[in-house]
């Protein structure tokens, strides 16, 4: 990690893995054919909905929180010494997070990347970070944030979801790295930018 990027005193970070540039530009056409009906229709099931900069698609594996400069290399030697495998996933479920607010694509998590998880959750907790009360679900979110029309229920969004997703051809995601970002407020009510301050290649 270069001495410049450790310089800010608190970073708001976490842990996660990138996705190419061609399937982003999918995810992008999957999240506009789903959000468009639910906006557009002559009784809009949805308030709100803003899709996320196609750029800051990505996979979250953990997200670490608000960490001081001396947690933050205490983060980079851990995840040095992290091991772990390369796996892919098949992402092929659009699912409404009602908790979070958010609309996304799901998958499976494989034991690789369950055991990641649970090794950044051991470097979250040792270090009294941020650990998420969520049961794990890698996901790439779509679209956020998303506020049904008052007359409409949760149920109502997740059958139009049903319908979508009885179509929806699932998309094989490969990862081989991981990579540790920083979420940076760029302000103005815009989207956070993602810098990435380190990468760790994983195994076979």
């Amino acid at each position: 990690m270069s001495e410049n990027k450790l310089q800010n005193t608190v970073k708001r970070l976490f842990v996660g893995f990138d996705i190419s540039a061609s399937t982003q530009i999918k995810l992008r056409q999957i999240a506009t054919t789903v959000t468009s009906p639910l906006l557009m229709t002559a009784q809009p099931l949805l308030s709100s909905c803003s899709q996320v900069p196609i750029e800051n698609m990505h996979v979250t594996l953990g997200f670490l929180g608000q960490v001081n400069q001396e947690k933050t290399t205490n983060v980079y030697n851990s995840l040095q010494s992290l091991r772990g495998n390369a796996f892919s996933i098949d992402f092929g479920q659009i699912s409404y997070w009602q908790a979070t607010k958010i609309l996304c694509i799901e998958g499976s998590a494989p034991p690789a990347l369950t055991n990641l998880h649970r090794q950044i959750q051991t470097i979250a907790a040792d270090l009294e970070l941020y650990q998420s009360k969520y049961e794990y679900r890698p996901h790439i979110t779509l679209a956020r944030p998303i506020r049904t029309a008052s007359s409409v229920t949760h149920a109502d969004v997740e059958e139009h979801l049903s319908q979508f997703n009885q179509q929806l051809h699932p998309i094989k995601i490969e990862f081989d790295q991981l990579h540790l970002y920083e979420s940076l407020n760029v302000g103005q009510g815009r989207p956070p930018r993602y810098q990435k301050l380190y990468t760790r290649k994983l195994g076979a």
